[in-house]
């Protein structure tokens, strides 16, 4: 009998198992249909290459920004005071 319940307790789990690898399916195929509406990327790939041409850019607006601040500060600091 001890084997019987193995292989139902087995049974059980495998299928447990299962239902966990398609719910983990169905959220990576929505999470790369709203990949690919938000952001125009068909894979991760792109996706990674996007985000490090976008960090680039962001890092590039923000030396921008601090330096026109400066020149703002500079310029105004002491009327805002």
């Amino acid at each position: 009998m001890a084997n019987i319940d193995d292989l139902t307790r087995l049974k059980r789990l495998v299928e447990k198992r299962q239902t966990e690898a398609d719910k983990a399916a169905g959220a990576l195929e929505e999470a790369m249909k709203s990949l690919h509406a938000e952001f125009g990327c068909d894979n991760i790939s792109e996706a990674k290459t996007m985000l490090k041409t976008l960090e680039k850019k962001e890092a590039a607006l923000k030396k921008k920004f601090d330096k026109a601040l400066d020149e703002f500060l500079d310029k105004w600091g002491d009327e805002l005071e």
